[in-house]
């Protein structure tokens, strides 16, 4: 009876290990490290489905700056350009400017309005006049008395001016004036005072046409 006993429960044990119900092996029967990969049917997946992503991270710290790079090469220079050519003169614009001369008279009068070293006759409009002489002087001391004026009015010159011409000397008198007027005369005479002997040189007198006079 004995030897039945233990060939029963032995080959009840035998039975149940391969014999198991349908459903009845779970996590707790399973050793763990007991099923591997190889023992995993070929078409069975283990990777289960992506989970959502995660919170974004802090900022990572501030990298080190990186070396300069190497100097780029000079470019080539550019071509000079041609030089432009020269514009044409213009043609003269008329003059507003007249200069008479005279030549040069020796023994003055002695009395007002003298001798008329340079005269000329100017346009209408506003001019101005400029009149200038040497004087030179071979005799004694000399005093010489000059006007500027229009025709008909020797007695109320434009300018005047008295000068003494020393003995053997020069003195140069230059005398300004301004009309307003039609075409006229303008006049520039010296007298002496019957003193010395007075030559007067390098005369001239200059007309300029302005557009007013103040």
């Amino acid at each position: 009876m004995s030897t039945i006993a233990v060939f029963i429960v032995l080959g009840g044990g035998a039975y149940a290990a391969t014999k198991l119900p349908k459903n009845s092996v779970g996590t707790k029967q399973i050793k763990n490290g007991a099923v591997t990969k190889a023992k995993l049917a070929k078409n069975l997946t283990t990777t289960g489905p992506q989970g959502p992503a995660g919170q974004q991270g802090p900022a990572g710290a501030k990298g080190d700056k990186g070396d300069k790079g190497a100097d780029g090469t000079n470019g080539t220079n550019g071509t000079n350009g041609t030089n432009g050519v020269d514009g044409q003169d213009g043609a003269r614009g008329p003059s507003d400017v007249s200069v008479f001369s005279g030549g040069a008279i020796s023994g003055l009068d002695n009395n007002s309005p003298g001798t008329s070293v340079v005269g000329a006759q100017v346009v209408s409009g506003d001019n101005l006049l400029i009149g200038k002489t040497v004087l030179s002087n071979t005799g004694t001391v000399a005093t010489v008395n000059c006007i500027l004026f229009q025709s008909g009015g020797a007695g109320t010159p434009l300018d005047s001016a008295q000068v003494e011409v020393p003995q053997n000397g020069t003195q140069t008198v230059t005398l300004t004036g301004g009309i307003s007027t039609g075409s006229n005369f303008v006049f520039f005479s010296c007298f002496d005072n019957n003193e010395g002997t007075v030559t007067a040189n390098d005369n001239k007198l200059t007309v300029l046409k302005v557009d007013q006079l103040h």
